[in-house]
């Protein structure tokens, strides 16, 4: 596993809250919480991003294209 950040069990956000309500969790292993579901979150934005990206370029270029080689869209 080169350069390949080891995973780490996440909690989920209820459960979270749950646990440091109740004392469960230290102010360190909150925080190593919350940074595990800031890295999932960006890696979910990116893959929307590039998701976006790939659908704005399809419909810019079918207006782009002549009529003749546009796309059929149901």
């Amino acid at each position: 596993m080169e350069n390949q950040p080891t995973r780490m069990s996440t909690y989920p956000l209820d459960e979270l809250l749950r646990m440091w309500r109740g004392g469960k969790l230290t102010p360190d292993q909150a925080i190593g919480q919350l940074m595990q579901h800031l890295a999932l979150l960006r890696g979910q934005l990116q893959e929307f991003r590039r998701h976006l990206a790939e659908a704005s370029s399809c419909l810019v270029g079918d207006d782009e294209a002549p009529a003749s080689k546009r796309t059929k869209r149901a």
